[in-house]
């Protein structure tokens, strides 16, 4: 461990024992950490090192809420933390590709992942810590209320019966697209 490495332990232990008792926390919602003067392309090994570090300190069971300043650093750190960090399970929330009141709407792989974001944080089971990568735009987008993504999430299994008139009227309803053949995400078609 590099000076820097042991130094950011031992800040991040005394701040959880300050949070754990109390003493640092007035909400007692969760601890917030800003790090600052990270040379550009360091950002994936600190952050493995960092969710390292409080795996072994808290037990691993915090997110990291990343803001990256644009969608292309979002996808850079997301590639680095791929490789520098394989273990750790990073959901990213992109801002959407269009403006407000824009006649097209954004693009079906975003809605889809940022549904899937909110689906996993819902979501209360997990192991090991989750990195949230996001953009300052995306934080401004509004959201659904957790109530209607917990509502909404149907977990389908191979060899579950389900009703499918329920299903099609569920998919049309939720914005899929029926086509004959499925050529991107958003879209479904019936067979037999």
């Amino acid at each position: 461990m590099t000076d820097a490495t042991l130094k950011m332990t031992a800040r991040l232990s005394s701040l959880f024992e300050n949070s754990a008792s109390g003493e640092n926390s007035s909400s007692g919602t969760g601890l917030n950490i800003g790090l600052s003067r990270i040379v550009e392309g360091q950002e994936p090994v600190v952050l493995s090192e960092l969710l390292v570090l409080l795996q072994n300190i808290a037990g691993g069971q915090h997110d990291i809420i990343h803001v990256c300043r644009d969608d292309q650093r979002l996808s850079t750190l997301k590639d680095g933390l791929a490789f520098f960090a394989p273990h750790v399970k990073v959901l990213s929330f992109s801002a959407w590709d269009c403006v407000p009141y824009d006649r097209s709407g954004p693009r079906a792989e975003i809605i889809a992942e940022r549904i899937a974001t909110l689906a996993q944080l819902e979501k209360g089971k997990r192991r090991g810590p989750r990195l949230i990568l996001t953009t300052p735009r995306a934080l401004l987008q509004r959201v659904p209320p957790r109530s209607f993504i917990r509502s909404n999430i149907k977990i389908l299994t191979p060899g579950k019966r389900i009703d499918r008139a329920r299903l099609l009227a569920r998919l049309s309803s939720m914005g899929y697209l029926r086509s004959e053949m499925v050529i991107d995400k958003g879209e479904f078609a019936v067979r037999g």
